[in-house]
């Protein structure tokens, strides 16, 4: 299906912009060849014979059409404030500093998509042309199998916002060369909105790759760790604007300070002094409006980041309710009032059990499977994301540890 439907753009771009068939000359080829044998680069084609030939290429003529070029340039300027700032200079440079040019959409080879144009048997359609295509084709056969209208997901309108992830070596096919044939197309497709190009996760401070055998698969990690603690640290060590790094090391430091130490450790000794000595029913209590008011603030905080693709800020600013929250039960002293003001134990109890179900829940996108067992503690089934409020004289449901450490 996607070969289909990406067979199908390729036909229409036909009807919208010139395709130019460019053939390779012998003699630029010569100069080329003249070019290596002065920098001594074919001295590793030993016993290996060389043939030229000549080739026909097939090109979209980018650079020759204002209609495509103005269009783009109102793109990236309108959406400079969506774009991260690599994405922004890298396009910049495309727009003015060398400026667009056509760019070849067939390569010779023996494996991929076929061009279904005659004259072009013996190429195939270049990796970066069917793959950007490919979005639509695969959402369009995602869609008709699902029962969903593929146009509210592509076609242009007030209550579509898209987004294209990708990492920084790709960004021109993501502002250029993907725009570029939206627009040929001309049939209302939305232009990329979101350009969330990140940088690279490098291992041990190198970069990952396959001639070093220094990867880590996530089914290697997943034997031995959560899939909770990996999103997590994937999350935190995100290289959405600069290069970072990631060991097992760093991943078992996070889970043990944040999740375990901060997170955990806030819920567990709330829920097992509950469990303790009043049989895991919460009392009566009134929770503290200033608390609500700091957890509905970042809900409000955390929702903008994920919108603007800050996923790491998103994080950071749950972790930073948890040490509000932490630092909210220590100066509270639960552990005391209990003996001496049970109105004071029961609100602060209140108190941190909005905080306990709230914190689970903001932390519901990134990390799922320990929310739903704080949502199993509770009795919790199906939230919206937003402020929870938990009702007194629920009983607690088999409460255990959400995180344990990693020695």
């Amino acid at each position: 299906m996607k070969t289909v439907i990406s067979f199908y753009l390729i036909e229409k771009l036909r009807e919208h912009i010139p395709f130019v068939a460019v053939t390779l000359r012998a003699t630029n080829v010569m100069i080329v060849w003249q070019l290596l044998m002065q920098m001594n680069l074919l001295t590793k084609l030993v016993n290996i014979v060389v043939h030229l030939f000549q080739s026909t290429t097939m090109f979209i003529s980018i650079g020759n059409c204002p209609n495509i070029n103005i269009k783009l340039l109102i793109m990236c300027v309108s959406h400079e404030h969506l774009w991260r700032f690599s994405a922004i200079n890298e396009s910049r440079k495309y727009l003015a500093n060398s400026g667009l040019v056509d760019r070849a959409i067939t390569r010779q080879l023996d494996w991929g998509i076929d061009v279904p144009i005659k004259g072009f048997d013996d190429k195939k359609i270049y990796v970066w042309i069917e793959a950007v295509l490919g979005y639509i084709s695969a959402g369009k056969k995602y869609c008709e199998e699902h029962g969903l209208n593929w146009e509210d997901f592509y076609k242009d309108s007030s209550s579509l916002d898209t987004y294209y992830v990708h990492g920084k070596d790709n960004i021109p096919f993501h502002t250029i060369i993907f725009p570029a044939l939206l627009i040929a197309l001309d049939e209302n497709y939305q232009l990329p909105n979101h350009i969330v190009s990140c940088q690279f996760l490098n291992i041990d401070d190198e970069k990952i790759s396959k001639s070093k055998g220094n990867g880590i698969t996530v089914k290697d990690l997943l034997n031995e760790y959560s899939s909770g603690s990996i999103r997590y640290c994937l999350t935190y060590q995100a290289p959405e604007l600069k290069d970072t790094n990631f060991t097992p090391e760093i991943l078992e430091q996070l889970h043990n300070k944040s999740l375990v130490g901060e997170y955990g450790n806030f819920v567990n000794r709330n829920l097992a002094f509950l469990v303790k000595k009043f049989n895991g029913i919460i009392p009566d209590g009134n929770v503290d409006p200033n608390v609500i008011s700091t957890i509905q603030e970042t809900y409000s905080k955390v929702g903008t980041f994920i919108e603007k693709a800050e996923l790491r800020n998103a994080i950071l600013a749950i972790q930073q309710l948890v040490k509000f929250a932490n630092r909210y039960y220590d100066e509270k002293q639960p552990w005391i009032q209990v003996k001496q003001n049970i109105t004071a134990f029961n609100d602060t109890t209140a108190t941190c059990i909005a905080l306990i179900v709230n914190i689970a829940n903001l932390y519901e996108p990134f990390i799922p499977d320990s929310s739903n067992k704080v949502y199993e503690f509770f009795g919790i089934s199906n939230p919206n994301w937003e402020y929870i409020s938990i009702e007194n004289g629920v009983t607690l449901k088999d409460v255990s540890i959400l995180f344990s450490r990693i020695d």
